[in-house]
C-alpha cells in the first residue's frame, strides 16, 4: 500500500508514521514539507517536495493509495481538495477543516468525493468510548458530566500558529474536538451550547441537551493548574470518572485499520462535530 504524506516533521505526524509502518506491505512515496527531514518510512526512493504545486502534479502522474495531511489545521481544506481532484483518498489530522463556509463547500460534494475523505478521530476507539454509551444508555433522573482538559504549554507553542484561530480554529478545534465528538456520538442530539470564555488559550461553557448537563474546560492557562502539574484531564458523569489512560494499543494505528478496512471515520461521520464547534465560534 502506497502513501504520500504532508508535514511529516511535525509533531502528530510521528503517529501517523507509526501507524502506517506496522500496516502490511505499506510504503511512502512522497512527502510534502517546508523542510527536508528523515523520518520513520523514509528511504532513498522516497521523494521530497517544497512545492505544493509540484507534489499534487507528481501524485497526478503517480497516484498513492492515500494521502496523508499532518499540515498547519487551515491548510487542510485545499489540500483535501487537490487530493480528491485526484481521486486520492485522504487522512487528514483533526480537525477537517476550520469554518462552517469551508465544512459546507465539503458537504456539498457528491458522494463519491465524500467518500474520499478520512480523518483521526482516536478517541472513539478508546475504551471508555463504550463506557460513555453505557452511561447513557441508563434510564433515569438528569444526567451531569464535566469535561476539564488542561495542559501545560511552552512559550514556543504559545508562539505558534497553534494559539492563533486563523490558523489553528481555536482550541475547541485543539482541545476540545475529540471530547465534544464523544459526546455528540453518544447523546446523538442537537447540543445547545452557552459559552462563558472563549479566547486564544481558554475555552469554558455548559451544554444542555435533554437529560444531559455539561459543564466542559479546554484551556492551556496554567492558572487552572494546581503547583507541579503539567496537565490535568478529568471527564465525569454523575460523578462517575471516565479513565483515558492505560490504552493496550496505539489508537492511530485501530484508527488507520477501521479507514482501511471497513472504510469507517469518512467525511460523513466527522461533519456533526465539525459542525458543532464552527456553530460555536459562529454564535460566540
Amino acid at each position: 500500500m502506497k502513501f504520500s504524506i504532508i508535514g511529516p516533521s511535525g509533531y502528530i505526524a510521528n503517529r501517523h508514521l507509526s501507524a502506517i509502518k506496522r500496516i502490511q506491505k505499506s510504503n511512502i512515496y512522497s512527502y510534502l514539507d517546508i523542510v527536508e527531514s528523515a523520518f520513520e518510512g523514509n528511504t532513498t526512493q522516497t521523494k521530497f517536495f517544497k512545492n505544493q504545486n509540484d507534489f499534487f502534479q507528481d501524485l497526478s502522474k503517480n497516484p498513492v493509495d492515500y494521502l496523508i495531511i499532518c499540515s498547519p489545521n487551515n491548510l487542510h481544506f485545499h489540500q483535501i481538495l487537490e487530493s480528491i481532484k485526484l481521486d486520492i483518498k485522504v487522512i487528514c489530522e483533526k480537525p477537517i477543516c476550520i469554518n462552517i463556509d469551508d465544512l459546507n463547500f465539503l458537504n456539498e460534494l457528491d458522494s463519491q468525493k465524500k467518500d474520499l475523505i478520512y480523518s483521526i478521530m482516536q478517541l472513539r476507539l478508546h475504551p471508555v468510548a463504550s463506557l460513555i454509551h453505557e452511561l447513557v444508555r441508563k434510564g433515569g433522573s438528569k444526567k451531569y458530566a464535566t469535561v476539564t482538559y488542561v495542559s501545560r504549554r511552552d512559550e514556543l507553542y504559545k508562539k505558534s500558529w497553534k494559539v492563533k484561530r486563523e490558523f489553528s480554529g481555536g482550541i475547541l478545534f485543539n482541545l476540545g474536538i475529540h471530547y465534544f465528538d464523544l459526546i455528540l456520538n453518544a447523546w446523538s442530539q442537537p447540543l445547545n451550547t452557552k459559552i462563558e470564555v472563549l479566547t486564544n488559550t481558554t475555552a469554558k461553557g455548559k451544554t444542555i441537551n435533554g437529560d444531559l448537563e455539561l459543564e466542559w474546560l479546554f484551556s492551556i492557562d496554567e492558572k487552572y493548574l494546581k503547583d507541579g502539574q503539567d496537565t490535568f484531564r478529568e471527564f465525569k458523569i454523575d460523578e462517575q470518572n471516565i479513565n483515558f489512560s492505560n490504552v493496550a494499543e496505539d489508537l492511530h494505528y485501530l484508527n488507520y485499520l477501521e479507514i482501511i478496512n471497513n472504510q469507517k471515520f469518512g467525511f460523513k461521520e466527522m461533519y456533526n462535530v465539525h459542525q458543532y464547534i464552527s456553530n460555536l465560534y459562529n454564535n460566540e
